[in-house]
């Protein structure tokens, strides 16, 4: 099986990451320059929302506690789904902007079926901001920053 690798940058000044396609295993470059270095394999570090995101997972036991009050952006995908992985790095400056004022979570279809099916999801990314817990706006398929912003920035009032 071959593995493809991402570089990608994190914030404030902190290392790059590599990426495995997968999306579940990162490690830094110290630590890959160490294994170059040594011939002893590093262990990766795991991070348990495996689409490298900011943005929380929530379950079917989390999911109406957490939006019963407030703004949130909900995003329903999978991690088979390319679109929805191009989503990432969206929503991470999705939730940079509006920190603090709304959240942004996601939602895995093929984990929380019923949640997906309460809110009528058919196709991935779907994504909708809610206000205390009802739907306001939905989005299908890669959204830009801005439109998302906006969005939440209506909620909010």
């Amino acid at each position: 099986m071959k593995h493809v690798v991402c570089i990608f940058p994190l914030s404030g000044g902190a290392p790059a990451r590599f990426l495995s396609l997968c999306g579940k295993i990162r490690y830094t470059i110290p630590e890959l320059l160490h294994t170059a270095a040594s011939g002893q394999p590093t262990t990766p570090v795991i991070k348990e929302n495996s689409t490298m995101s900011n943005a929380q997972d929530l379950t079917q036991e989390t999911f109406d506690s957490t939006v019963a009050s407030g703004v949130s952006l909900i995003d329903f995908w999978a991690e088979w789904c390319g679109p929805c992985r191009m989503m990432t790095p969206i929503l991470d400056a999705v939730a940079e902007a509006v920190e603090g004022r709304a959240y942004v979570y996601k939602v895995n279809v093929d984990d929380a079926q019923d949640i997906a099916v309460k809110f009528n999801v058919s196709s991935i990314p779907t994504l909708l901001v809610l206000k205390d817990g009802a739907e306001v706006q939905r989005f299908v398929g890669v959204t830009q920053r801005d439109a998302l912003t906006t969005a939440i920035e209506a909620a909010l009032g």
